[in-house]
């Protein structure tokens, strides 16, 4: 997995979770466009979201030392199929 570096946002009102304003990968600097699902684990908690590349991204953070990791992507062509597919 590749380790990155997250820019956190304020926390939701509602679930009182903190939001994530942009990740890096590498330099490479992405805006989150939207959280789509949130999921804990015994020893990781998980974030699904969409950045500006139009990619879906599934980020881990391990609980024991905080590090965020990328554990999932799928590219901008089949977020937008998966997406088309749901809503047709």
């Amino acid at each position: 997995m590749m380790e990155i570096r997250i820019e956190p946002g304020d926390k939701d009102l509602l679930s009182g979770l903190p939001s994530l304003r942009a990740i890096w990968l590498g330099e490479r600097r992405l805006a989150v466009v939207e959280i789509l699902d949130r999921w804990a684990g015994t020893e990781d908690d998980f974030v699904k979201i969409r950045a500006e590349d139009g990619a879906t991204y599934i980020l881990r953070r391990d609980l024991r030392c905080g590090l965020w990791e990328l554990a999932a992507y799928r590219g901008p062509e089949a977020s937008a199929s998966a997406a088309g597919k749901q809503s047709g």
